[in-house]
Parts: structure tokens; C-alpha cells; sequence
């Protein structure tokens, strides 16, 4: 939509909701029940062209979404996942003589938390006690909240142009990733089901809800409370030269990058070459070394705290 001679815009709303009957397990009573998900996307891009050789763009994309699950061999254990994300950008297009060049600056943002209450319970379906489930363990609860994000604010510029018979790319990087992963309570899960001998009642504390007169619990697996925070500054410069000769097109380049987790450089070669051997058919051989590796996840994990078991006599 033109709003002037040089400013356009495109605009968007799009939301998708759903409702499905599910049935649960056989084995526990295959009682139905519904799940469902909602779905949003607001979406703006807009463009000014300043000049045939420069134009000013940026873009706006924000989706939340939203579902729930009930397993269908649990009971009391209702899932909702909450997955929102946000893309932006702004980028600077020109051309300066042959040179076609891009400044650009994104921020992007995504979420992705849970809410699954209660602590989890596996019984044996031998008790009288659980009447609920013919299953030889019969599940119960949930495995905890979690909340997770990512914020990753990246500046890049490229730059193409001729050179010789060919055509010469380069460009840099600078990025900085933001996560935080965080577990705010305690969670735990009971098994290795105990039954008591006919006529015989377990003594159980009044807040001990894995002890039952007829069965008790006897192991705990302990997912402690943690948040774990993480920063990771990356830089990265490329450069990369392409030619067609005829019915083959040649394409070397390389790319160092550096970031201050693991605080090494990494380079990375590349090296290809497209026979076009007969018209739209394409014999393509190369040898590269990829460069994309994600190191967030190792540094979240290393702040996890240690795990614990249980048991009782």
C-alpha cells in the first residue's frame, strides 16, 4: 500500500485457533477430553526509497502462540506451552558506483515456557487405592514450570561488486545473544511403588501425599530450582569471490568468527564449482567447512544444578 510516492507499507493480522477431542489411554477409563492451541501473527513491513540509490526498509513480525495438552496416560496433568516470537529489522540498501551495499540491524526474541503443575506420582495399579488406571504404573502430575528466552541483537554489513570477470562478496557480523532458562520451583517425581501387606496400614506424615494406607513411594527424583543466565558476544568477518567460466561457475571464500564463550577463532573455507552440463541440469562438488555451531545451550547447561535420588525404607 502506498501511503506516498516513495513510502509503501504491507500490513498483516492473521490468528488461528483449534479445538480437538482427544480420548485417553485404554487403560485409564478412555474418558474423552479436549486440547486446543491459539495461534496469532501481526506482521508490518514498510519501504522508503530515498533515491534510485538508496532505500531505508524495515520490518515487524510478532507471533505468540499458545496450547494445551493432557497427556493421554496421566491424569492431573494438564501442559500449556506458551511459544511467542518477535522479529524485527531495519536496513540501509545503497549502491555507491558498482558497489551494491546493505547496512542492517535485527533484534529478534523468542519465548518458550510452560505451566505443568504438581509434582509427578507413578503407582502401581495393584493398590486398591488406585482405581483409576489398569496400567501396571499409573502416572499422576506434572514435571514443573519452566520459563525460557532468547534475545539475540545482531548488526551486519555486506558489500558486492564487480572484479575482474567475476564478482567479489564480502561482509562482518556483530551479535549479541541473550537466554535465561529457569526452573522457579522445586520438582519431584516419586516411584518404585511399596504395597502394604493385606491388613497391614501404612503410617503416613499428613503432608506425605506418596504414602497411601495400601502403597507408598519409596524413591524421589529431586529437579531442583535453578536460573541460569547467559551472554554470548560473537564477531565474524567473510569474504567470497565467484566467477562463471563458460558452463561452470567457480565460488571460493572464507569466514573467521570469534565469540567469548569458548574464546577461540574459528575459520572456516569454502570452495565449490557448478557444471552446467546440459541446459537446466546441474553437477555441483565442493568442499567447505560449516561454521555454525550453537554453544548456548552447553553454556545454559553448565549452570544446571546437580540432581539427586532418593529412596526410603
Amino acid at each position: 500500500m502506498p501511503l506516498t510516492d516513495k513510502l509503501f507499507t504491507l500490513a498483516s493480522i492473521t490468528r488461528t485457533e483449534s479445538s480437538v477431542q482427544y480420548q485417553m489411554a485404554e487403560d485409564y477409563g478412555a474418558q474423552q477430553h479436549k486440547s486446543g492451541d491459539t495461534s496469532d501473527n501481526y506482521f508490518l513491513k514498510s519501504r522508503y526509497e530515498y533515491s534510485p540509490e538508496l532505500t531505508l526498509e524495515g520490518q515487524f513480525i510478532y507471533s505468540p502462540y499458545r496450547s494445551e495438552q493432557q497427556p493421554d496416560n496421566s491424569i492431573n496433568s494438564l501442559n500449556i506451552n506458551h511459544s511467542d516470537g518477535l522479529s524485527s529489522y531495519l536496513a540501509l540498501n545503497g549502491v555507491t558506483d558498482e558497489s551494491h551495499w546493505q547496512h542492517k540491524v535485527s533484534y529478534q526474541e523468542s519465548e518458550a515456557s510452560r505451566t505443568w503443575p504438581g509434582d509427578r506420582y507413578s503407582w502401581s495399579s495393584k493398590a486398591d487405592s488406585i482405581n483409576w488406571c489398569s496400567d501396571n504404573n499409573c502416572a499422576e502430575g506434572g514435571f514443573g514450570d519452566l520459563d525460557q528466552w532468547q534475545r539475540d541483537s545482531t548488526y551486519e554489513f555486506t558489500m558486492t561488486r564487480p572484479l575482474g570477470a567475476g564478482e567479489l562478496s564480502l561482509g562482518s557480523e556483530l551479535k549479541l545473544t541473550e537466554a535465561r532458562k529457569r526452573r522457579p520451583e522445586d520438582n519431584y517425581y516419586y516411584s518404585t511403588s511399596k504395597l502394604m501387606s493385606s491388613g497391614v496400614t501404612a503410617s503416613c506424615a499428613e503432608d506425605d501425599l506418596a504414602c497411601k494406607e495400601d502403597i507408598v513411594l519409596s524413591q524421589r527424583s529431586d529437579y531442583n530450582a535453578y536460573d541460569a543466565e547467559v551472554d554470548i558476544f560473537s564477531q565474524a568477518l567473510w569474504s567470497e569471490y565467484f566467477q562463471q567460466i563458460g558452463d561452470w561457475g567457480l565460488r571460493a571464500g572464507a569466514r573467521m568468527s570469534h565469540d567469548d564463550f569458548l574464546d577461540n577463532y574459528n575459520t572456516a573455507p569454502r570452495l565449490s564449482a557448478n557444471w552446467e552440463f546440459m541446459p537446466q541440469w546441474f553437477l555441483t562438488m565442493g568442499a567447505n567447512r560449516y561454521y555454525s555451531a550453537n554453544m548456548l545451550g552447553y553454556a545454559i547447561r553448565s549452570q544446571y544444578p546437580d540432581s539427586y535420588i532418593y529412596r526410603r525404607m
